[in-house]
This record gives C-alpha cells, sequence and structure tokens, in this order.
C-alpha cells in the first residue's frame, strides 16, 4: 500500500499598509484683508493642496487682527494664536481649529511671541510691559508679569532656560535677558 498527500494551506493574509498620516504645515496670516482679520491656512504636503479657510470653516467668530505667533502644544492638542490688533491669545483645537477660549487678561498691542516653558506652562513676550506674561493651568491663568529689557520679542527654550530678545526700541540698545523657568525669575 502506497500512500500519498498532499495538503496546502493559505499563506498571511496581506494587510494593505494604512494610508501615510496626512503631513501638514499650519500657516498663520497676520495679513490685513478688507475686514482687517488675520487667518490661518493649512497646506497639505502629502497631496501639495492648499486650504485657506480652515479656522473659517469651524468659527463664526474671526481669529482677530494682527496676528503675531501661533503656537502648537501637541501634548493639549491645541494651538494658541498671538493676536495683539484683537487684545488676545486666540486657543483653539489643533485638529478642528474650533475655539476653545480667548485669553484677553493681557494689554494685547504689544503682544508678541509665545512659548511653552512647561507642563500648563506658557511665556508671552509684550512691548507693552517691557517683560513676558506668565501663565499657568489648564486654562491659562495669567500670573504675572517677569520684567525684561526694553521691547522684548523673540525668546529661545532651552532646558529650564529662556533666552530673551530684546529689540530695544528707539535710542536703547538690544539686549539679552535670560529667565530661569523653574523660578520665574531673572538670572
Amino acid at each position: 500500500v502506497f500512500l500519498f498527500a498532499l495538503t496546502a494551506c493559505e499563506g498571511p493574509e496581506e494587510v494593505a499598509p494604512p494610508p501615510p498620516a496626512m503631513r501638514k504645515a499650519i500657516i498663520g496670516i497676520q495679513g490685513q484683508s478688507v475686514n482687517g482679520i488675520s487667518s490661518v491656512a493649512e497646506y497639505d504636503i502629502t497631496n501639495q493642496t492648499l486650504d485657506n479657510s480652515v479656522f473659517r470653516k469651524q468659527n463664526v467668530q474671526p481669529i482677530g487682527s494682527s496676528m503675531q505667533d501661533l503656537l502648537i502644544d501637541e501634548d493639549a492638542g491645541l494651538i494658541y494664536f498671538v493676536v495683539p490688533g484683537s487684545g488676545e491669545i486666540v486657543v483653539a483645537d489643533l485638529h478642528t481649529y474650533e475655539i476653545i477660549r480667548n485669553l484677553k487678561s493681557m494689554q494685547g498691542d504689544g503682544l508678541k511671541r509665545m512659548v511653552k516653558v512647561g507642563d500648563n506652562k506658557f511665556y508671552v513676550s509684550s512691548f507693552d510691559e517691557d517683560g513676558v506674561y506668565v501663565l499657568r493651568g489648564t486654562k491659562n491663568n495669567l500670573k504675572g508679569v517677569i520684567e525684561t529689557g526694553a521691547d522684548p520679542e523673540a525668546m529661545l527654550v532651552h532646558e529650564n532656560l529662556v533666552f530673551v530678545a530684546n529689540t530695544g526700541g528707539f535710542d536703547l540698545d538690544s539686549t539679552v535677558t535670560i529667565i530661569n523657568t523653574l523660578a520665574d525669575t531673572v538670572m
């Protein structure tokens, strides 16, 4: 007796790779349009398409006037728009751009740049204050102002230090102020 058997089995089912995650650039536009408001555009890097109305699609309220900066907080899923012409910082959902809250407790015209310096802690440079606002907590409550040199603008975070570039204004020298973020004090 001769026995011969063949068996076959299906190989593992090939699973199609997931589509690539959308790679995008978020563009804050300070510009002065007919109605004097700033806007936000989103550029899809993969498909090379531009959407100039991502903020307007989600909000009846415009973003405000003369946007100076935007900050993305991926950990919290939030995006912050520094809008001194409207005297506020607008906080929106990072993925939908829907406004969550407006921070208006600061003098607005001189607001310049915003950096994240810790969990739920941010600094905002202000020409009006010749200093840096300290915002803390999940509601970004104003906790105080750290005095810097004249007309602070750009800020660089390195570990627990923030280097503030003070532009100086008329008849004043440009300087750098170093802030210890653990104590919120000038070094």
